[in-house]
């Protein structure tokens, strides 16, 4: 046996050692849905992905998928959900709600906002009926008094939209600084219309 081939055995001995030991890479996991809220044949899920999060409600036993959003892929989840199946009109309806959280800081400033989401499915359209957004924002700020170093923190409290109830005979009501509005469903127009005064 001459050295050369004995140099190039052991090098390729070597090699099979080094590759043998090196570990494999671990796989990334797979998003997981998971379900927020339940109702008798529905449920809420938030489903992360490399790209985006999706957040939809599965309705009846086909399953049948109504959107809800889609979301940054890091989104926080939304918050306070609540899925509730009834009818209104003589039609079954879905009504979704829930709270988005967020939080904006800058040098001076701090904003913590919420809104609250509402939407109603007609399950067999797979349409949304009824959409609304209620946004509180809580405003904190550092401001200079009159060109002195002393400064000042000032609160503010900024709201848009109405805040939406729904009413035991399927009935929404939209409150916004003291005035309300009555909406009832009309299965002709296949919407939330506002209610006739009786």
């Amino acid at each position: 046996m001459s050295i050369k081939y004995l140099a190039v055995l052991l090098l390729s001995v070597c090699s099979l050692t080094v590759s043998a030991q090196k570990k494999k890479k671990a796989a990334a996991p797979k998003p997981t849905k998971k379900t927020l809220a339940t109702a008798a044949s529905s449920t809420a899920e938030w489903f992360p992905t490399k790209t985006g999060t999706r957040f939809y409600v599965l309705s009846g036993p086909t399953k049948d998928t109504l959107s809800l959003g889609q979301f940054e892929p890091k989104a926080p989840e939304p918050t306070e959900i609540t899925l509730t199946e009834f009818t209104a009109k003589g039609v079954k309806l879905i009504a979704v709600s829930w709270k988005e959280n967020t939080l904006t800081k800058a040098d001076k400033r701090t904003e913590k906002a919420v809104k609250a989401q509402t939407r109603i499915f007609d399950p067999v359209s797979k349409t949304a009926v009824l959409e609304n957004t209620q946004s509180t924002t809580n405003i904190s700020e550092i401001v200079s008094l009159g060109g002195t170093d002393a400064t000042k923190t000032v609160e503010k409290i900024r709201s848009e939209g109405s805040e939406c109830k729904l009413l035991p005979d399927g009935d929404v009501t939209l409150t916004n600084k003291g005035r309300s509005d009555r909406l009832s469903y009309d299965p002709k127009q296949g919407k939330y219309v506002v209610a006739k005064k009786k």
